[in-house]
């Protein structure tokens, strides 16, 4: 799993440890994904334990915490927000603010296939949820 970082003003000493797209996948990134993420680097995040989604009804569901590990930066997290929080100090120094939304900034990457961030994961869970939760005859979910 990676964080998604502003490809612009990471400090020098962290330049090696955020990787481009492109490095990632063997430079094989389809149009539609590569132009979603130009300017943006990843920053490796490794889950120490299985990730959780909570589904909510008709909220959208939401990350139970998660130990997680950041392997440039040898700092451990309790959540996947936790962790954007560290990388973001880190990384994006100039930043005015540290957080952000877990399902927009972090990515899976795996070689061979595109990468897609959280909140496809979300969007297909809820959706499986949706379907099975849907009665269809009597129409009440």
């Amino acid at each position: 799993m990676y964080a998604a970082v502003s490809s612009t003003k990471i400090p020098d000493r962290l330049k090696k440890a955020a990787y481009s797209i492109d490095t990632l996948l063997n430079g094989k990134v389809d149009q539609v994904t590569g132009s979603l993420i130009q300017n943006t680097l990843f920053v490796e995040v490794n889950l120490q334990e299985p990730l959780s989604l909570q589904l909510r009804g008709t909220k959208h569901g939401r990350l139970k915490p998660v130990k997680c590990s950041i392997p440039s930066l040898s700092k451990e997290a309790d959540s996947l927000n936790q962790a954007f929080y560290l990388i973001s100090s880190d990384f994006e120094p100039g930043r005015k603010s540290h957080v952000g939304n877990a399902f927009q900034q972090f990515w899976i990457i795996n070689p061979g296939k595109q990468p897609f961030h959280l909140e496809e994961l979300r969007m297909e869970n809820e959706a499986k949820k949706e379907k099975t939760d849907y009665d269809p005859d009597n129409n009440v979910f």
